[in-house]
């Protein structure tokens, strides 16, 4: 990545309400049910609580997403499709391991290193997936609609 590449990515993460970062379950996490992105049976984003409306809600924006479409074509390839489910945490995660999160944190601040409030457990893909997510502007929104629009976005080419 040249050098105006890493500083258009910089400024996108730092102006983003997310943040890639590292999520360690807890128990009272894996005792709880979430709602998911499925893909071919296997959770690959992890919003929140199954009765939590606003998790349900980003999911189903992130499924209307023609960017997030592409952003998991682009980390998984072809699929045939993406879906809705509530599945218990204990089958996604494991006590002990880490795993590739999304956290919230205060916007025009920090890029890296999130441990702010959790937004979604990423239990596959690369970090290039999460941070996908982080610096779309339309992906960013899907979690907190109501977040200030990244001037310095980044997007594929859907």
């Amino acid at each position: 990545m040249d050098n105006m590449s890493k500083q258009h990515a910089i400024r996108a993460l730092t102006e983003s309400i997310i943040t890639p970062g590292i999520f360690l379950p807890t128990e009272s996490f894996l005792a709880e049910t979430s709602v998911a992105v499925m893909m071919y049976g296997k959770p690959i984003v992890v919003a929140g609580p199954a009765d939590d409306q606003e998790s349900i809600e980003a999911i189903d924006r992130l499924l209307a997403s023609k960017e997030f479409a592409a952003l998991v074509k682009y980390e998984f390839g072809d699929y045939k499709e993406l879906s809705k489910a509530v599945v218990p945490n204990k089958d996604v995660v494991q006590a002990g391991q880490e795993y590739k999160a999304l956290t919230k944190k205060d916007q025009g601040t920090g890029v890296e290193g999130g441990t702010g409030k959790l937004a979604a457990v990423i239990p596959h893909g690369s970090n290039a997936f999460g941070f996908g997510l982080c610096v779309s502007n339309e992906l960013m929104l899907c979690f907190y609609p109501h977040a200030i629009p990244l001037t310095d976005d980044i997007t594929l080419d859907v």
